[in-house]
């Protein structure tokens, strides 16, 4: 009988479930017929779907951790006899972070690629307020065609340029499907001003963490490498010539990593 193995994936901003479709393939590749793998892709809130009905204009970053929380696939609740190996991505990785210190015993292992564990200063709460408000009002402004331009041409994403064109187009077609409204919303609720500072709470983690970066993901490699010595359980690897979007990048890479995780705590 196959051996059991059940993923939660958490997009980033912008992004959707089928933002994972290559990672699921390489995934279902590296674990092989010997394990049956579940995987849920809950949508982020305001990011299309039934997620941009729900209420989010009064909402915080909290609330959407319990949210997320309470789509969890039912079982035994617990991360011993219903293991779930728990990965975000960016923002994905912020409210991963958020549901991992919530409720640890619901989880086996925690992934996190290109993930910041929250602001501390009110100067950089403030900075980074300003700077997403900026974006939201572009999206309620001028729509969703110019903000993806926009977004799409941060230097933090400079790096894939050098990904195929065919997974650029599926990225691009994704962030167009949005309505602008929502995701404003959404980046006004779940901005990095608005969530919690976990680092502090870092050490209480006791399950399996993985740290994930690019290469060549400088600024998220300096934060991974901080949270690595607040966390004793955790590990840091960086994804050969890869910048932030590890997903997008380097999703083989990132199927063989997820899959070493999960064959070892089975």
């Amino acid at each position: 009988m196959a051996k059991q193995v059940k993923f939660v994936l958490l997009h980033g901003f912008s992004g959707s479930p089928e933002s994972f479709y290559e990672l699921r393939r390489s995934l279902a590749l590296a674990l092989g017929p010997e394990f049956a793998m579940t995987l849920e892709a809950p949508a982020l809130i305001g990011h299309g779907n039934e997620a941009s009905t729900l209420p989010i204009s009064t909402g915080g970053f909290e609330d959407e951790v319990q949210r997320l929380l309470a789509t969890l696939p039912e079982g035994m609740n617990d991360g011993i006899n219903d293991p779930i190996h728990l990965v975000g991505y960016s923002l994905g990785g912020r409210l991963a972070l958020g549901m991992a210190l919530a409720a640890p015993t619901r989880f086996r292992s925690l992934t996190l690629i290109g993930a910041h564990p929250g602001l501390d200063s009110h100067a950089a709460r403030e900075e980074r307020r300003q700077s997403d408000e900026a974006w939201a009002n572009l999206l309620e402004t001028q729509g969703i065609g110019p903000f993806v331009e926009a977004w799409q041409a941060q230097a933090l994403f400079q790096t894939q340029l050098e990904v195929n064109a065919e997974a650029l187009a599926e990225q691009r077609r994704i962030r167009l499907r949005h309505e602008p409204r929502a995701l404003a919303a959404a980046l006004r609720q779940l901005s990095l001003s608005r969530m919690p500072s976990y680092a502090k709470h870092l050490s209480e983690l006791r399950l399996s963490v993985d740290l994930i970066t690019g290469e060549h993901d400088l600024k998220f490699t300096a934060i991974a490498q901080s949270m690595l010595k607040l966390m004793p359980h955790a590990q840091h690897h960086k994804a050969p010539a890869a910048g932030h979007n590890v997903v997008l990048e380097a999703p083989d890479w990132l199927g063989r990593q997820l899959s070493v995780r999960a064959v070892e705590l089975v």
